[in-house]
């Protein structure tokens, strides 16, 4: 099994073609992004009453504002920038 080369994938051949950065500072580490996601899911469990109060009052806003978008044409409100 050991003498059998891998079969070689379109993501191996995107892997070894990828750059390899120069710089690597010593502080990052790879649970960081996981740790920040889950800092702010505690944060939002900790005010989910707070981000309740704001989306009900933000809900109310996008209703009235519904015929200014309707005259203005959604398509041009949620266009990209």
């Amino acid at each position: 099994m050991s003498d059998e080369n891998p079969t070689v994938t379109q993501a191996t051949l995107v892997k070894k073609a990828a750059p390899k950065p120069d710089y690597n500072p010593a502080d990052v580490s790879p649970q960081r992004r996981v740790q920040r996601s889950f800092a702010v899911r505690l944060w939002s469990i900790r005010h989910s009453r707070l981000l309740e109060w704001f989306y009900a009052r933000f809900a109310d806003m996008f209703l009235l504002l519904h015929p200014l978008w309707k005259g203005i044409g959604y398509g041009r409100v949620e266009a990209p920038v």
